[in-house]
């Protein structure tokens, strides 16, 4: 199932849920942090595309309508996670000259990204693994470079121009980034499934949620 068609999904349940963008992002997040989050807290994420709105109180009245919800955004979570480690992965916007549009785009799909990534305890994975902790400043840059930039002291403050040349460049490396902290994800993953099972010979490294070894 493609993202746009769980948005329409979404749409029928919640007045501002999270659209294709998001969702794409949202699902990249949890891919990329060691967690397991269960997927009704994916759901209640989704249905809101701003983290401080309430969800609808109707959402999940009816057992049907929650049955669609889940059967879509796992349909739309595996097609993502059998890519995302491969050269395939690709973002839903343009990350080779990007126009004013794309850089739009990808700020909201890295905001809804660090949603999914903080419910997947990647705060933890940035804190032990200093290759993610490097990596992750990428999509943090896309998310606000302003902000990003803030913490830096410059000489002269960057010009509109030079924030819009610096995300331009940070957006080109996104899909390695991903690739590279989804990749080191699965193998945490894989590493905490093996230790809760205690060696017991279970250690097949799948999960119930779909994240496999991508190919």
């Amino acid at each position: 199932m493609q993202t746009k068609d769980l948005e329409a999904i979404l749409f029928e349940f919640s007045p501002a849920p999270m659209n294709a963008v998001q969702i794409h992002g949202f699902f990249c997040g949890v891919l990329c942090a060691p967690g397991d989050p269960e997927p009704m807290v994916w759901a209640e994420e989704l249905l809101r595309a701003d983290a401080e709105r309430e969800v609808p109180e109707h959402a999940f009245r009816s057992e049907e309508g929650l049955k669609r919800i889940l059967y879509g955004i796992m349909e739309s979570y595996n097609e993502i996670a059998e890519v995302i480690t491969t050269e395939e992965f690709r973002p839903p916007f343009r990350v080779e000259q990007p126009n004013a549009d794309d850089r739009y785009q990808a700020s909201r799909w890295a905001e809804a990204f660090w949603r999914g990534f903080v419910i997947g305890d990647g705060d933890r994975f940035v804190q032990e693994d200093e290759d993610v902790r490097q990596a992750m400043i990428i999509p943090l840059i896309i998310r606000d470079p302003k902000d990003a930039l803030s913490e830096i002291e410059f000489e002269e403050e960057p010009s509109a121009g030079e924030i819009t040349e610096f995300v331009t460049q940070q957006l080109g490396q996104l899909p390695q980034v991903v690739r590279l902290v989804a990749s080191h994800a699965r193998a945490r993953h894989l590493q905490d499934f093996q230790q809760r099972r205690g060696g017991n010979g279970h250690t097949d490294g799948a999960d119930g949620h779909g994240r496999g070894d991508g190919g």
